[in-house]
């Protein structure tokens, strides 16, 4: 298992909660974290960080995968 930094921001771009999560891989990490914005609606985007790398990230309105997964972030 690695861990990972999942960091949680509103819609002005204010960080709301950082969590340190253990997770299988990047997709794993990624689930999470969108499953965690299905039930926090003040929360909109998520990034993904594992140490200084950053692995992926979601936006409420558009979801996207980790670096490498079936499409990538830009």
């Amino acid at each position: 298992m690695r861990m990972y930094q999942l960091v949680f921001t509103d819609e002005a771009g204010r960080i709301r909660l950082a969590e340190d999560q253990e997770c299988v891989d990047e997709i794993a990490a990624l689930t999470f974290g969108k499953r965690f914005m299905k039930d926090h609606h003040e929360v909109e985007e998520v990034e993904i960080w594992e140490g200084q790398r950053r692995v992926g990230g979601a936006r409420r309105s558009k979801w996207s995968d980790p670096i490498g997964g079936p499409s990538a972030i830009h």
